[in-house]
């Protein structure tokens, strides 16, 4: 009996150090390997669609469009007047990407005259694309003769 009370529990501890120095390898390994499944999209550049570097379209609703970037599950489009620099946001708005697989995406804003920069970029859960910038110029509207607002459209590409 007073040899079991003096046995030595070190080889116990070194085997349950063990075992939690196993378990915390393992639990690092899963939430890595969770990060390495996703695609990393940060060296990737969403296309833009329209409207075009420096477009001239008259005020209303205006069209931002641009293609759908593979392992992308949402994408920011950002809207500030007159520069990201010096101006105020206008819009900051997050798109989810579409399960069943869309070519492309937008968002339509309604613009008042004047100057912007647009940026959109693209996400998943792990990374992030560079914005794509572009500077737009909204003319004025011009009223039709029955005194009707005149649909958006693009005056100059």
């Amino acid at each position: 009996m007073i040899e079991r009370f003096s046995r030595n529990p070190l080889p116990h501890v070194r085997a349950s150090i063990r075992h939690l120095f196993r378990a915390a390898v393992a639990g690092t390994w899963l939430l890595s390997a969770c990060e390495v499944l996703e695609a990393d999209i940060s060296d990737r550049r969403v296309r833009i669609v329209g409207p075009a570097e420096c477009a001239e379209v008259r005020a209303g609703a205006v069209a931002f469009r641009w293609e759908a970037l593979p392992g992308a599950s949402g994408y920011t489009l950002t809207v500030a007047s007159p520069a990201f620099d010096d101006g105020h946001l206008v819009a900051d708005t997050t798109l989810r990407a579409d399960t069943l697989g869309s070519r492309r995406y937008g968002c339509s804003l309604r613009l008042e005259a004047g100057s912007y920069e647009w940026s959109v970029a693209a996400f998943n859960s792990g990374y992030e694309t560079c914005a794509e910038v572009r500077r737009l110029t909204v003319l004025p509207d011009r009223e039709m003769s029955d005194g009707e607002p005149e649909a958006a459209q693009t005056v100059r590409p």
